[in-house]
């Protein structure tokens, strides 16, 4: 399988586990209502960040040391479940005590709840430090198989509980934490040719992965921060709606699954930018930044007109007053949207950690805007907030692309014929994209 159809693959099986995870969504908004789904999103929220800063960004270090270090597979496997086991410890001992310490905020919870569900984030930081592994390979049908039963088994229970009548917050949580223990085992499935317990703990790969992590791990955290920020500091502004946490919540997740469409498309939108003359790669930029553009203009336009369709569909007649929260957040999708092909220029210019900036003044924008106007506005100026980040973003990149790359603005907001040509070739397998681009894309892209 070329990288290309790898990619066009792995997109497909991101649109695929949402779609699994959208029914799953379904039945739980239908049975929880506003006010659990708020108090059901919360911990995991607080959670996803926890892991991600107690990785240190070591998973995806896990890729270079295998491929760049050439590293025995066997060695970092045997590292990764040493260090897997340490944090699995300490999050199964240490997130009960926190969920007790802070029930004021997460609200109330049985003993029982609190120790599965910390078991179940354990499970999922083993992982986020072993399924990378698979990636360092490119065993994508096996990444693929982790990510679909994971999200598989969680709507198999969700449905299970749905028809029995037994859905709870309590019992939603329990069906997280199993299906992280069903992703991980699956993830050791996979791996078991290369889990050798003869193989010693090596501190000096340890220290390749946590040096090459600390790299890492500002913009995992940046990335996870930008996307939960708001829903976490709207219970602290607002501590005793839980309905409006509920209604936020559902917003933001349609807007994030709307956001899948250009993530299954981008695949066919590029080449490997590090590898092709200036020329031609400003060319493949500027043609894929004007489809990512129209892609995100096409979701703002039907998230703002089929919000209600899309709540009413989604979530159920419980979460309307979700709509205008919706509606506000689709501006800010289309900002962050229209422009993210400068995450990859940037990457394939070795400057990733810009995008990690670019994030991290979003989340201050975020933050200060939501302390500012959910007093006055409530939720609604909270999904104002997103919107204000998503404006940073766009600007930002919008910026980059000019300043740093000698970009036209013209030549990435006018979308032309020859674009559409490249995708249903792209589709097809006709074409690549320095042949759509052409000469004409390399005058234009350098156009001033």
């Amino acid at each position: 399988m070329s990288l290309i159809r790898k990619g066009i693959f792995t997109g497909g099986s991101a649109i695929a586990c949402a779609g699994l995870q959208v029914l799953a969504s379904m039945m739980l908004a239908r049975d929880l209502l506003p006010a659990g789904m708020g108090k059901f999103q919360l911990p995991q929220a607080t959670c996803v960040l926890i892991v991600t800063f107690l990785c240190l960004g070591i998973g995806q270090a896990n890729i270079y040391v295998i491929n760049k270090l050439k590293t025995d597979p066997k060695q970092v496997v045997k590292n990764s479940l040493c260090v897997s086991f340490l944090g699995f410890v300490l999050l199964a001992v240490s997130l009960p005590l926190v969920l007790s310490v802070f029930e004021g905020y997460f609200g109330a919870f049985p003993l029982w709840t609190k120790v599965v569900f910390s078991i179940g984030i354990a499970c999922s930081y083993g992982m986020a430090l072993l399924r990378p592994i698979l990636l360092a390979a490119l065993q994508v049908r096996q990444v693929v198989a982790v990510d679909v039963v994971n999200k598989g088994a969680a709507l198999l229970l969700v449905a299970i509980g749905y028809f029995a009548g037994w859905l709870t917050v309590n019992t939603a949580l329990l069906i997280v934490a199993i299906s992280f223990a069903v992703g991980l085992l699956v993830t050791l499935w996979f791996l078991r040719d290369r889990i050798d317990l003869r193989y010693r703990f090596s501190f000096s790969v340890l220290r390749a992965e946590f040096l090459y992590g600390l790299r890492l791990l500002l913009a995992n955290v940046v990335n996870v921060v930008d996307v939960s920020i708001g829903l976490i500091l709207l219970r602290y502004l607002i501590p005793d709606d839980f309905d409006g946490l509920g209604h936020y919540g559902r917003a933001i997740s349609v807007c994030n699954l709307s956001l899948l469409i250009p993530l299954a498309v981008g695949p066919l939108l590029y080449a490997k930018w590090s590898s092709v003359s200036e020329e031609q790669r400003k060319s493949q930029v500027a043609m894929a930044t004007r489809i990512y553009l129209l892609m995100a203009l096409a979701i703002m336009v039907g998230l703002v007109f089929f919000a209600r369709w899309a709540i009413l569909i989604l979530c159920g007649r419980a979460f309307l007053p979700a709509v205008p929260i919706l509606q506000i957040m689709a501006v800010g999708i289309f900002l962050r949207c229209s422009f993210s092909m400068c995450n990859s220029l940037l990457a394939s210019d070795g400057k990733a950690e810009v995008t990690a900036y670019v994030r991290g003044v979003s989340v201050i924008v975020i933050a200060a805007v939501t302390f500012l106007m959910v007093p006055r506005y409530g939720v609604a100026g909270a999904a104002w907030a997103n919107t204000a980040g998503g404006l940073v973003v766009g600007l930002a990149y919008l910026a980059i692309f000019k300043m740093k790359y000698g970009f036209s603005i013209w030549s990435l907001v006018i979308v032309e014929k020859r674009d559409f040509v490249y995708m249903i070739d792209a589709v097809f397998g006709r074409s690549g994209l320095s042949k759509a681009a052409g000469p004409a894309g390399d005058n234009e892209g350098n156009a001033q």
